[in-house]
């Protein structure tokens, strides 16, 4: 089996990376979900979705701009026939990162009535604190058909491109071309703020 070169090497590992990350927060908020009275078990979701919003609006968006404009142009020159499954590949961009702005908006407005939360608990053991609970529990289970979705995009999107993309570049691109793409994707990393 051939060692599956660079730059695309790379960019199979950021998938992983994106799909480990999801994966572990939709486990943290499937627990918070099983268990919406435990303030640790919600607080480790919350943590964890927003490490999931820093991934997604930091490293994927920096995949997706690597892909755009290094990757997809070659394909499109070097492969007959891959411009529509670029285009489609676009266009699943393009919804990852709608997605990606709906989940930002419902986890903002979700940390700012679980901050309430605690203020009303800490203040008052009333039903009111736990009415409030209840609004975070129904958006934490919201929060996690997002998640589950944004994963089911993210695992069709990164079949299409490993399967439909990266391996006719194994065969079709050559050494020097390769090299030249993992120069500009690295010159795009080196250009972004860290």
């Amino acid at each position: 089996m051939a060692i599956t070169p660079e730059p695309l090497a790379g960019l199979i590992r950021e998938h992983r990376l994106i799909e480990a990350t999801v994966a572990e927060t939709l486990a943290c908020v499937r627990a918070a979900n099983a268990a919406p009275d435990d303030a640790g078990t919600v607080d480790t979701a919350l943590e964890q979705l927003w490490l999931l919003q820093l991934l997604l609006e930091r490293e994927v968006a920096l995949h997706i701009e690597k892909e755009e404009q290094v990757l997809f142009p070659v394909l499109r020159q070097s492969i007959d026939g891959l411009s529509r499954l670029v285009d489609h590949m676009i266009d699943e961009h393009d919804e990852i990162e709608a997605r990606r702005d709906r989940l930002g908006q419902a986890l903002a407005a979700l940390d700012q009535q679980h901050e309430e939360v605690h203020r009303l608990q800490a203040a008052v053991q009333s039903a009111a604190a736990n009415a409030r609970h209840g609004d975070i529990a129904a958006n934490m289970r919201e929060l996690g058909e997002k998640l589950t979705h944004l994963d089911w995009v993210f695992q069709g999107h990164f079949t299409g491109e490993e399967d439909g993309l990266f391996l006719p570049a194994e065969d079709v691109l050559s050494a020097d071309t390769l090299a030249a793409m993992v120069e500009r994707m690295a010159a795009i990393e080196s250009a972004r703020p860290p």
